[in-house]
């Protein structure tokens, strides 16, 4: 479908719209589709169980150290408690940053503290991420 149309010695024009087709043409009427059911098989699947769940941030609570977790936290919370009520500014912690360069190592990489950009959540980082090659 053309939008605009050139004509010579007078320049470029928006074309006009096509007729509609006669309602014989279009056949039967789409079914109508209620959003009941798609709703429904969306929490269908957000219960079943799989080994992945893609649908939610988290893994189960077995897989993580929790004992270990919390005394990190209790320590991490004495030793510098603006953390609790703050986001870091910017790109990231600065310690996290070098932490997180310091075990690139172990998988080979080599990382500079401004090769590495800390996120508050996983679509603030597919927007960069995408922002940055599109």
């Amino acid at each position: 479908m053309r939008l605009v149309e050139a004509r010579p010695k007078s320049g470029y024009f928006v074309t006009r719209p096509p007729a509609a087709p006669a309602l014989a043409a279009l056949g039967a009427p789409a079914p109508v589709v209620g959003i009941c059911g798609p709703v429904t098989e969306i929490l269908r699947m957000t219960r079943a169980s799989c080994r992945v769940r893609l649908d939610i941030a988290t893994g189960p609570a077995e897989i993580y150290p929790i004992a270990e977790l919390q005394k990190l936290m209790h320590a991490l919370s004495r030793r510098r408690p603006e953390l609790l009520a703050s986001y870091p500014m910017g790109i990231g912690d600065t310690e996290l940053r070098a932490q997180l360069a310091r075990r690139a190592l172990d998988y080979g990489c080599r990382l500079k503290l401004d090769d590495i950009v800390v996120t508050n959540g996983s679509t603030e980082a597919l927007n960069l991420a995408l922002r940055a090659v599109t």
